[in-house]
């Protein structure tokens, strides 16, 4: 027999095994089951903060800043008070986590603070405590109240160093202010390195693609703690040290690739696919690094319970560390030792292609290395 066919025998082996791994197999249909799990409990309201809105007097401008948040199709959900103690009480009960408060004197608090005439605040804030989703969440505030700010600055330099209001009406000022050309949006957002229009999604089915990554590498590290067991069990000892990396490498591939033939499927029935080519050399790629990513524990690592006990550390270290919810540019050099770094970063600029092919390179080499050391300290 060919060292081909025997190793395509390896392959076909190692994959039959697995799947009759019940343990494996619920993980390989917890990945497409995932999907429209999360898009089902995205249907309802959703929002990462909730902001407890309330109107005290009769404004109009008021009434139209508050039903521009309200209508905002973003992070945050709003209720809407028409009592700021019951605004308050919401937050005092944890049922929001801040509330805006606008004053009953909005317009003219603000027009007197333009003009330097007073420091009265024109929207009380109330929250228990102050974090950064919160600090965030006041930058989409300004930006709610930024038109009338912008006009209030515009009218009062109008009025004190060109004009009085005798010459200019307010009626002239304000058509002014609204014929003045203020661009097109301040932020555009394009996809590098691709023609694709990347499509409108819930916002919180984007982590999706990540943690759908993060189960290929659970699954291909489950495939590396089987292999383990098979070694102490004995099932491999008729092998030379140095051949027992072909049964590991079959073990994950097997895993990696069924896993992520999982993960397509899903992607076909979410909003984040962009295109097939890139979505497949994408995958294709990830497959081969998540692989030997985990055959490195293989050879590391003598024993499966060790390597179980080490697979909760190694998905949380993977959940924070990978481009999914954050990315720590701090922490950039770790992220180079994560397969899922150049696969979620792949499918939005093409240059990761290259880089994904250089860790692979450079993960086998190791992976390579490290089988000899470990033969030459076998036989000593």
């Amino acid at each position: 027999m060919s060292k081909v066919k025997k190793y395509m025998l390896w392959y076909y082996m190692s994959g039959k095994r697995l799947l009759h791994k019940l343990s494996f197999v619920i993980l390989l249909f917890l990945i497409p089951v995932i999907t429209p799990i999360t898009e089902l409990a995205m249907q309802g309201e959703s929002g990462i903060m909730h902001i407890a809105l309330c109107n005290e007097g009769e404004s109009e401008k008021v009434s139209a800043v508050i039903n521009s948040l309200v209508e905002d199709d973003g992070i945050i959900r709003y209720t809407v008070f028409d009592d700021a103690d019951m605004a308050k009480s919401a937050v005092v009960q944890f049922e929001a986590d801040a509330a805006w408060i606008f004053d009953d004197e909005y317009e003219d608090k603000l027009d007197s603070y333009i003009k330097g005439e007073s420091n009265q605040p024109i929207i009380q804030i109330v929250q228990r405590e102050d974090s950064i989703q919160l600090k965030l969440a006041k930058e989409v505030l300004f930006g709610a109240i930024y038109n009338d700010v912008s006009y209030k600055i515009y009218r009062n330099f109008v009025y004190t160093d060109l004009v009085t209001q005798d010459v200019l009406s307010e009626d002239e000022v304000r058509n002014n202010y609204d014929s003045i050309n203020k661009g097109n949006e301040i932020i555009k957002m394009e996809t590098l390195n691709s023609d694709e229009e990347r499509s409108q999604s819930n916002y919180l089915v984007v982590p999706l693609r990540g943690i759908l990554s993060l189960l290929v590498v659970l699954c291909t590290l489950t495939a590396s703690m089987y292999f383990l067991s098979d070694k102490q069990d004995g099932k491999f000892d008729w092998l030379p040290d140095k051949k027992r990396i072909v049964p590991a490498f079959a073990s994950c591939l097997s895993a990696a690739c069924f896993s992520a033939l999982a993960v397509f499927i899903s992607y076909f029935s979410s909003g984040i696919w962009t295109n097939f080519f890139n979505e497949l050399i994408s995958m294709f790629m990830f497959v081969i690094a998540t692989t030997g990513f985990c055959l490195m524990f293989c050879l590391l690592i003598k024993s499966s319970g060790k390597l179980g006990a080490l697979i909760p550390g190694i998905m949380i270290v993977m959940l924070v560390m990978s481009p999914i919810f954050f990315d720590f540019k701090e922490l950039r050099y770790v992220q180079l030792l994560l397969p899922t770094n150049y696969y979620l970063n792949s499918i939005y600029n093409t240059e990761y292609y290259l880089y994904g092919t250089i860790y692979c390179i450079a993960i086998y080499f190791i992976v390579l290395v490290f089988n000899r050391i470990i033969k030459r300290h076998t036989l000593k």
